[in-house]
């Protein structure tokens, strides 16, 4: 199998792993995405995500040699707008995640549940239906808009800490 060639198994310390959960909680993005064919006699297609997006990138290639895998990438904009910084993304291949998200998953406070999901969907043996629904789950939890939870309640969050 080709894994060592494209994932650097670096075991992080306690606090290197606290603090990149705590930057994928906050910059970070943990999903499975579909894709639908254009033809209607084939099945979707699902992919997963985990890709950390940043302005800064001597921080994003600092994290990159942290955590020893990934690439920093420059992220196109639709319509590029001369008044926003450049934008730019560190991704991780299912290989490296399958290595990072079990040692960041105890800290991660905000993005646990799609860390779970990800590593489902990356599991061996997981069929059609069951990667349909961790992409429904996924999309739901990431889903733009008003919060199912409201945010002002941290004590209705999963995880919150207790009073």
């Amino acid at each position: 199998m080709h894994e060592t060639k494209y994932v650097v198994k670096r075991v992080l310390t306690t606090a290197e792993a606290a603090y990149l959960a705590g930057i994928v909680d906050g910059e970070g993005t943990l999903s499975v995405w579909r894709s639908r064919p254009h033809d209607y006699r084939s099945r979707d297609k699902y992919a997963m995500t985990f890709t950390i997006a940043q302005a800064d990138w001597p921080f994003l290639d600092g994290i990159r040699q942290m955590a020893g895998n990934g690439h920093v990438a420059a992220c196109r904009r639709k319509q590029p707008d001369p008044r926003r910084k450049p934008e730019y993304k560190l991704v991780f291949n299912g290989h490296q995640t399958r290595w990072i998200l079990p040692q960041i998953s105890p800290y991660l406070r905000v993005k646990r549940r799609q860390a779970d999901l990800v590593l489902q969907f990356l599991g061996a043996g997981v069929g059609d239906k069951e990667r349909a629904r961790i992409y429904g789950e996924c999309h739901a939890l990431n889903q733009k808009g008003p919060a199912a939870i409201p945010i002002n309640r941290p004590e209705a969050l999963p995880g919150a800490l207790a009073s």
